[in-house]
């Protein structure tokens, strides 16, 4: 541009908008861009591309048209005000990326710097798509003098590595007096790096004679190519207005503009591995998602550390997962990779390497934070069928001790939670389950009867005995402790970091034989009664003496036997350790070992359940 044609505009721009806003003019002073390029659609794109210069697909009669009253001074005081609150996004990637996309910071706008030629303000309340304001481009009365119109935002962040999709999208409307087939007054919108370039890759040119209809269109332009190509580079949104004087003016008002870009998530960090009896728990820190939810991620076993098998994908937001079919013995080590709507990141590094091995207990665990809406109070569910649910085959006939815990809680005041362990499959007397039709083999009540949102941790145990040979299927169930239509129950208390408490269900296998299948150092006494205290001290620890199928539950008699002659030998030649757990199966064990001063030990340990 010539000086003396910038001496005109300044002159222009002092007459219509006063001081304050040349200030904004002189900082939104931009060149025409140049149209180059020929009007052809990129090769393939993801998503439709529009030409350099975009022919209405409705052809329609051009109606008569008399452009607004421009809008040259500042608004009331207080006008701003009455708008819709101004969005403003954060940088890098996302499905919105503009700062004030609906222009509803309006006059002044610190976001979108303006130039106008004839020196009008550009945004206006003349005509929105939504909220109060809009870009309003030429449409001059009288159609004098030529238009050139344009606003920018600099975007606020370098344009990422590693795009997979990227679109730019806005709201426009035209009205025109051109004759059809003609293309002296256009509106031209793109993203633009330096010089400003338009191309059909980057940005998308509307003729007045062709949009004129006076309706509001959505269209939109693959931008991916042409961002890939600027990684690191800072680049601007440009919408301009051109109209040529010939007496046959045009308006065009632009709104609601987004620039999207989306990335593959990054690695996930962190990645730990906890080895289990023919799987392994693998633990990771979520990544960046590429400015799109992550939806599934991807765990590769390595075995020795060096071929890898197959992946197992979770279609779960749980940043900790079971991946099972490993070979007990075998060293493997493991790579996470997570996938977002567009693609799938870079794989983490490999975990250190752990060894799967039946001394192991099968675990299966879960972060996510579960409900269940409308309990019969009699039906069992499963908790999860996907995630808390696992089946295994053992080799020989086997002892399965089952643990399962969680955290339990109501939203409505006057309902418990319960929660079993529920068996399936097998074969033979003893072997097969379920034992009793629709019922888990072992359950447990929580409380928090009255109290809403406050999670109380429960815990259930029992032992089963395993057919050699045959498959079994355990599950984690629930329902509520009474019919609760209207009322909803909940596992998982928090969060903390995204992941709520674990809930988790343990399967420990030992080796059995005989008729029924025992093992010798594990012994079990069951009662399905309810037991109470009276009385309590709060300090004397009193011993179960309830009777329990017709004999005493945990005989005191025979606890006081050898080897479990007394908790405390005074003469300090022998140390023995009870622990008493929350259920009613007793399971014995005995190890001898030797103290620091060379004593030997001897362990009891009590578990129980109901």
């Amino acid at each position: 541009m010539t000086s003396g044609i910038i001496d005109g505009m300044l002159t222009g721009i002092r007459k219509n908008l006063g001081a304050r806003s040349l200030l904004v003019a002189l900082l939104a002073c931009a060149p025409p861009l140049a149209i180059t390029g020929t009007a052809h659609a990129a090769p393939t794109p993801a998503l439709r591309v529009s030409p350099a210069r975009v022919a209405n697909p409705s052809p329609h009669v051009i109606p008569s048209y008399t452009p607004s009253k421009r809008h040259n001074s500042p608004p009331l005081l207080g006008e701003r005000s009455l708008g819709a609150k101004p969005l403003v996004s954060g940088p890098g990637t996302g499905p919105q990326l503009i700062q004030d996309p609906g222009f509803e910071f309006g006059v002044g706008n610190p976001y979108w710097p303006e130039y106008s030629q004839a020196g009008f303000e550009i945004i206006t309340p003349t005509n929105p798509h939504s909220g109060r304001y809009s870009v309003d481009l030429c449409g001059y009365t009288n159609d004098t003098p030529a238009c050139l119109d344009s606003i920018t935002q600099s975007l606020n962040f370098n344009v990422p590595s590693g795009i997979v999709s990227a679109e730019l999208s806005y709201w426009f409307w035209v009205g025109s007096q051109e004759t059809v087939g003609t293309c002296t007054d256009y509106m031209t919108i793109g993203i633009y790096d330096t010089p400003a370039v338009a191309d059909p890759s980057n940005a998308a040119t509307y003729c007045g004679s062709g949009w004129g209809d006076q309706q509001w269109h959505n269209q939109s332009i693959n931008v991916t190519a042409y961002l890939q190509g600027k990684t690191g580079k800072r680049l601007s949104v440009n919408i301009q207005g051109i109209d040529d004087a010939n007496s046959k003016f045009s308006e065009f008002f632009v709104d609601d503009v987004a620039l999207s870009i989306f990335t593959a998530p990054a690695a996930p960090t962190n990645v730990l591995a906890q080895p289990d009896n023919s799987e392994a728990t693998i633990s990771w820190q979520p990544p960046m998602d590429g400015g799109s939810p992550i939806r599934s991620y991807t765990i590769t076993p390595f075995a020795n550390g060096v071929t890898a098998g197959t992946p197992a994908t979770y279609n779960s937001l749980s940043n900790i997962e079971v991946i099972g079919g490993l070979v007990n013995g075998t060293p493997y080590s493991f790579q996470v990779a997570a996938t977002n709507a567009y693609a799938t990141g870079t794989p983490s590094s490999k975990t250190d390497s752990v060894t799967p091995d039946r001394a192991y207990g099968n675990e299966i665990v879960s972060t996510n934070q579960f409900g269940l809406a409308n309990s019969n109070g009699v039906t069992w569910q499963p908790m999860d069928s996907t995630y808390l649910a696992t089946s295994l085959t053992p080799a020989s006939d086997s002892l399965a001790i089952l643990n399962a815990n969680a955290d339990l809680w109501t939203a409505n005041a006057g309902f418990n939670q319960d929660i079993g362990i529920a068996v399936s499959g097998g074969a033979g007397a003893g072997t097969t389950y379920p034992t009793v039709a629709g019922q888990p083999e072992a359950w447990k009540e929580s409380g928090g009867y009255a109290g809403t949102f406050s999670p109380n941790a429960a815990s259930v145990h029992t032992i089963v005995a395993l057919k050699g040979g045959n498959t079994y299927t355990f599950k984690l169930v629930w329902k509520a402790n009474k019919l609760a239509g209207g009322a909803s129950i909940f596992a998982g208390g928090g969060p903390i970091g995204g992941a709520y408490s674990p809930t988790r269900m343990t399967i420990q296998m030992l080796p059995a034989a005989g008729t029924p299948l025992a093992n010798p150092y594990v012994k079990t006494a069951v009662s399905t009664n309810q037991f109470w205290l009276t009385g309590s001290n709060g300090t004397t620890w009193k011993w179960h003496a309830r009777r329990a199928q017709g004999r005493e539950l945990f005989p005191q008699a025979a606890m006081e036997s050898e080897p479990f002659a007394r908790r405390h030998d005074p003469g300090g030649r022998r140390s023995h350790r009870t622990r008493l757990f929350t259920d009613a199966t007793l399971a014995l064990g005995r190890t001898d070992g030797r103290r620091q001063d060379g004593r030997r030990q001897h362990w009891a340990i009590l578990a129980d359940q109901q």
